[in-house]
């Protein structure tokens, strides 16, 4: 049985699977396939069904449409007619009312131009009377503004000697005070070169200071240098690891296993001979004799008997464990070579130095880390540097960090005293050169000069404008100004009243009114005219609307009773497939819990702890899980795929037989046909030491060409087929 057959028997593809063989199920099948998909969608005769159904409603929705249209338009013609005989019948009287109100607003507007006339007549009159007035109201103003100049210019004049006197009071002082100011200047900048002076000898202390603690911290880190220097010589640049020893232990290991495995499949010979009896093999000598002594026989080996010398050799394809054993070997020398070792040992004394190496380098690493305590080595040397030459070349006196501070102190205290005397001094400054007492002068003499030259202007001013208009003219031509502009306006008033009887606005308003009443009329029936052509020819061709509707609705009671009946009818199958499907999968589901746990138990001890298994719906294996990979079962290679198969098989046998009781009866035998051929040495151990299992409590029969395959399985009996047809 291969792999890809599933439980019952059957082969198993990737499509989807009949559902059953019976002659029921294979109608239903038939029949649901009429209507619906693989994945249960609607076929075309079902959608077609539903598309009659959709294109009959909509002509019956068109059809109720048109004759509501129809209706529509029959109503709107008898409306048309009766606007039109309407409107003949008021056309007469809008014309006559239109010619009467435009004769009214003619006559109005006549008067509103009378109006607009006198009140022009008006506004210019007042306008000449308000001309004189400001004329009037100028002259006034002249002459009161060279009485109130000449008044202000005699009071400044007094106050011109005095403002003389304080203004030169006002010198002498600024003078000395400048005096005192550059006196003091001179003292401070003595004072602060001391303290500059005092600041250097400071500087120069504190760095013979700090210069002594970085010696020390220099001298530390060089030897850090030196040390870390000589460590990393002594670490490879490829040290050995736990993953190379454990590589190397796994190797060393392998060949222990295949040594065992290779002299467990060998060949054997038994030799009897006289004590004391000397033979080689492989060129190493052995003394035989007493009891037989049994020679392990692999590809090539060499046995001395005298001068004899037998060399075996194994049949082609037989000595695989010997070639497991020397690619075990070849591995083990590949990886102890790239470590330049021997052996594991070797390997081991190689990390643990390595491992010593490299953690004495870190040490010294983090001394150096804890000696510069986060600064960088550059800038520490690059400190102590500066500050050796700071001293070695200062020319200072050498002092105490205290005393240089105690003089520093003093001269800074000299220099703050001094500087404040300077600014205070240069406070009274800055008020003195302002020079109030002088700006007060030079503002009074300004104003005495403005004051002098606006007298003279408002003098002259005065002077040319009684040259022009004398002041007894300015009142006489104000008082006939006055007469005239009363006069105009007083007939102003009388026309106005005449317009306001009129009323000109309401009388356009009522001119428009009528003759938007005419345009509008006329509108209206042109209008309802045009409508009613258009109508007409509508309602001709519009007769049958009624017929049409009566028939789409006949075509669609036809259409929802077609596809009513389709639709119960697939709904009918699709019904009876769902309760076969049903059943179909509870029958299966019973099998396949216990057809997995059977498999999975059986695969652990072939393929390791944690094999695990896809299964499709018919049971069958798609895909193989060992240590969280998933390998598709087509991926397999043909060793693993023929184990599988036997899997499989034996699997199924338990599931038969759980299904029954413990009789004999409900075993059934499992029948292997030249199986294991592409399996290597390790799963055929594993894989007889199953046969041996299965075989406790089910027949198992082997036909094989290759008997020495099954020599691990216990209990096992053989026949040959010539001890089988001599007992037949």
């Amino acid at each position: 049985m291969e792999a890809s057959t599933d439980a019952s028997g059957s082969s198993a593809d990737s499509s989807e699977a009949p559902l059953d063989d019976s002659g029921l199920m294979q109608r239903v099948e038939a029949e649901f396939a009429r209507y619906f998909t693989g994945k249960g969608n609607d076929k075309r005769v079902l959608t077609d069904a539903d598309k009659a159904v959709t294109e009959a409603e909509d002509a019956v929705r068109e059809a109720e449409a048109n004759l509501a249209s129809y209706e529509r338009d029959v109503d709107e013609f008898a409306q048309s007619e009766a606007t039109m005989a309407e409107i003949e019948a008021e056309l007469p009287g809008a014309e006559e009312e239109l010619a009467e109100r435009e004769k009214d607003a003619a006559a109005a507007k006549e008067l509103a131009d009378r109006l607009d006339a006198a009140k022009e007549k008006a506004a210019r009159a007042a306008v000449d009377v308000e001309r004189i007035e400001e004329d009037l109201e100028r002259r006034t103003a002249l002459i009161a503004r060279v009485k109130e100049v000449e008044a202000e210019l005699a009071s400044v004049n007094e106050s011109l000697e005095p403002a003389r006197e304080r203004d030169r009071a006002e010198a002498e002082a600024l003078a000395a005070k400048e005096e005192s100011h550059t006196e003091a200047r001179e003292k401070e900048t003595a004072a602060r070169q001391r303290l500059a002076e005092a600041e250097t000898s400071l500087a120069v202390a504190q760095a013979a200071e700090r210069l002594r603690e970085l010696a020390d911290t220099v001298a530390r880190l060089d030897d850090a240098d030196a040390e870390i220097a000589r460590l990393r010589k002594t670490v490879p640049d490829r040290p050995v690891t736990d993953d190379d020893v454990r590589a190397v232990e796994t190797a060393s290991n392998e060949v222990a296993l295949q040594r065992r495995l290779r002299d467990a499949a060998a060949a054997h010979v038994d030799i009897t001979a006289p004590d004391g009896t000397t033979i080689t093999v492989d060129g190493t000598g052995h003394i035989v004799g007493g009891e037989p002594e049994s020679i392990a026989l692999h590809d090539g080996t060499e046995l001395g008997i005298g001068d004899v010398t037998l060399t075996y050799r194994a049949a082609a394809g037989t000595d695989t464990a010997s070639d497991a054993l020397r690619d075990a070997e070849a591995e083990l020398e590949r990886l102890i070579s790239a470590l330049g070792c021997t052996g594991v040992d070797e390997a081991r004394a190689l990390r643990d130095s390595h491992r010593e190496a490299a953690a004495s380098l870190t040490a010294a690493i983090d001394r150096r880390r804890d000696i510069l305590r986060g600064r960088d080595a550059d800038e520490v040397r690059h400190e102590h540097t500066r500050l050796t030459e700071l001293v070695e070349e200062s020319e200072s006196e050498s002092l105490s960090v205290d005393d240089a501070q105690a003089s520093v102190d003093t001269a800074r205290a000299e220099v703050e005293e001094i500087a404040r005397a300077v600014h205070d001094l240069a406070l009274e400054l800055v008020q003195l050169r302002t020079k109030p007492e002088h700006a007060k002068l030079v503002a009074l003499e300004a104003q005495i000069a403005g004051l002098e030259s606006t007298a003279s202007g408002a003098r002259s001013d005065l002077a040319a404008a009684r040259e022009k208009h004398t002041d007894d003219a300015l009142v006489a031509a104000r008082d006939t100004a006055v007469a005239a502009s009363e006069t105009a306006a007083a007939e102003a008033v009388s026309i106005a009243e005449e317009v306001a009887a009129a009323d000109p606005t309401q009388a356009e308003r009522l001119r428009d009114g009528a003759r938007n009443r005419l345009d509008n009329l006329t509108k209206r029936y042109n209008a309802a005219r045009d409508r009613r052509l258009q109508l007409e020819s509508r309602v001709t061709s519009a007769e049958g609307e009624g017929e049409k509707l009566d028939h789409a609705r006949a075509t669609l009671e036809v259409a929802r009773v077609g596809r009513d009946r389709l639709r119960r009818k697939a709904n009918a199958v699709k019904l009876l497939r769902e309760m076969l499907v049903e059943y179909r999968d509870a029958a299966r589901a019973k099998y396949a819990a216990p057809f997995a746990q059977s498999l999975q138990r059986y695969a652990s001890q072939i393929f390791g702890p944690g094999t695990e298994f896809t299964l499709d719906d018919a049971l069958s294996v798609e895909a193989r899980t060992l240590d969280g990979t998933t390998i598709d079962l087509a991926q397999l290679s043909g060793g693993a795929k023929e184990q599988m198969a036997l899997l499989t098989r034996f699997a199924i046998a338990d599931m038969v037989a759980g299904a029954g009781t413990d009789s004999d009866e409900t075993r059934v035998p499992v029948v292997v046909d030249d199986a294991l051929g592409a399996t290597d040495p390790q799963r055929l151990a594993r894989m007889n030491a199953l046969f041996s299992q299965v075989g406790e409590n089910s027949q198992v029969f082997v036909l094989t060409c290759f008997p020495e395959r099954f020599d691990r399985v216990a209990a096992a009996r053989s026949a040959s087929i010539q001890e089988l047809k001599g007992g037949r």
